[in-house]
């Protein structure tokens, strides 16, 4: 097995070096220019950002800004959702999924696996 099994991310190389980022460490991107290797994070306890850019970091590093965002909408659309239910007359909440869409999931990753077990091989769904 793989060690990093989950790890999406890319290299990029030039004539004057590379950049580095994996998903498994979203906040981190890695320099090389074959001098002094530089780890350059994102998060609000950076000072090297421009304020241009710093001014939109609310969360330290480790902390990715799109799970704080993904969990307000989560919330925010539940209570629309239930307050909708209560007759209160509110903006429509966005469907959740429920355990059809669990379902087919689980049978995506399933049929990846299998591909993969067979050396990408087209496997139905």
């Amino acid at each position: 097995m793989e060690p990093h099994p989950n790890d999406s991310g890319f290299r990029i190389y030039s004539s004057e070096g590379s950049l580095e980022w994996h998903q498994e460490r979203a906040e981190a991107l890695l320099v090389r220019t074959g001098e002094v290797d530089e780890t350059y994070w994102i998060g609000a306890n950076f000072s090297f950002f421009p304020e241009s850019i710093s001014s939109y970091l609310r969360v330290p590093f480790g902390h990715h800004e799109d799970f704080f965002e993904a969990l307000a909408n989560l919330h925010g659309s539940l209570e629309r959702a239930i307050r909708k239910g209560r007759g209160e007359d509110v903006a429509a909440a966005f469907d959740h999924p429920g355990v059809e869409e669990g379902v087919a999931g689980m049978r995506f990753v399933k049929a990846a696996v299998d591909s993969s077990s067979n050396g990408g091989a087209w496997t139905d769904l």
